[in-house]
């Protein structure tokens, strides 16, 4: 799991829907640095690629390759109260392989309410706090790991789409 060590501040969320690409969020921060990415999901009907900004550690980018099986049986309050930040998180760069690629594999699951998509990396583990930017909100556990995120103010046929896929 990514490991939270901070939030930033950042630019613009630009959101993208595609055919190779269903899905892709990436927040508009000038890359400092080549990028690192991390991989997860099962890797045969699910893959969610983080980018990853190598000097400062943000996230700079959300890419949904690979759906899986879809619920529109939305989570109810997944957002703790009182514990939301402003920005998007810093994770932990350090000890990254040659190659800047790092794959854990994990279930992940993928739900689509009225106009939101929410990218769950951890079913076990509740939120303890959030930040959030623009359409973007990022939930980080009790071990400050990146547990999820969540994507708001989306097309109703693109998320569709995207459940149909």
């Amino acid at each position: 799991m990514l490991k939270v060590i901070a939030g930033s501040n950042c630019g613009p969320i630009e959101v993208e829907f595609g055919d190779y690409v269903p899905f892709k969020f990436s927040n508009r921060v000038e890359a400092r640095s080549p990028r690192l990415y991390w991989r997860t999901g099962n890797f045969k009907s699910t893959l969610l690629e983080v980018e990853i900004d190598r000097e400062t550690g943000v996230i700079a980018g959300v890419i949904l390759l690979l759906p899986g099986q879809v619920s529109r049986n939305f989570p109810a309050q997944i957002v703790p109260e009182g514990k939301l930040h402003s920005g998007v998180p810093i994770v932990d760069a350090c000890y990254w392989p040659d190659d800047r690629v790092r794959d854990e594999p994990n279930e992940i699951s993928v739900f689509i309410g009225d106009n939101r998509l929410l990218i769950l990396l951890s079913s076990g583990s509740m939120a303890k706090m959030a930040y959030s930017a623009g359409c973007a909100t990022f939930g980080v556990d009790a071990n400050d790991s990146l547990v999820w995120a969540l994507i708001d103010d989306l097309p109703k046929d693109k998320l569709d789409a995207i459940a149909t896929m």
